[in-house]
């Protein structure tokens, strides 16, 4: 979380932790995500095809979902997609896009996201946020 930067001030996260158990096997990505939250934890499954076939996983907050498609650049894995949000009888859509790069001693994996200002699919909300950029590090446990 030290090394992390979120776009604002880390006293409005809500979370407190955040830790990833990934395994990769071929094109297959797994990662279980535990989000920690006031002394709470909470896991989710999320499943990436590195191939570019698309997957849809839960957003990290929320109900919403990210509908994506996956792919290698180099060495880095870039995911690229829509997250949807249901709220207030309305949809909020934002584009985003995430970046994990692990360094070369394999002992750090940082996630560059970034995600468009959330726009209303039926116009019942209107939502006064920006867009959002985050750079979450990750360290490998012994």
């Amino acid at each position: 979380m030290k090394a992390s930067d979120f776009g604002g001030d880390k006293k409005e996260l809500v979370y407190d932790s955040m830790t990833l158990l990934i395994a990769q096997d071929g094109p297959v990505l797994k990662i279980s995500r535990t989000i920690g939250q006031k002394k709470k934890a909470r896991t989710q499954s999320l499943t990436y095809y590195t191939d570019g076939r698309g997957e849809t996983n839960p957003a990290t907050f929320g109900t919403g979902q990210i509908q994506s498609k996956t792919l290698w650049q180099a060495n880095i894995v870039i995911t690229k997609g829509t997250q949807s949000t249901q709220t207030f009888g309305d949809v909020l859509i934002s584009d985003v896009t995430d970046k994990w790069e692990l360094s070369d001693d394999g002992n750090t994996l940082i996630e560059y996201s970034s995600s468009s200002s959330p726009r209303s699919k039926f116009g019942n909300v209107n939502m006064p946020v920006g867009p959002l950029n985050m750079r979450r590090v990750f360290r490998k446990q012994p």
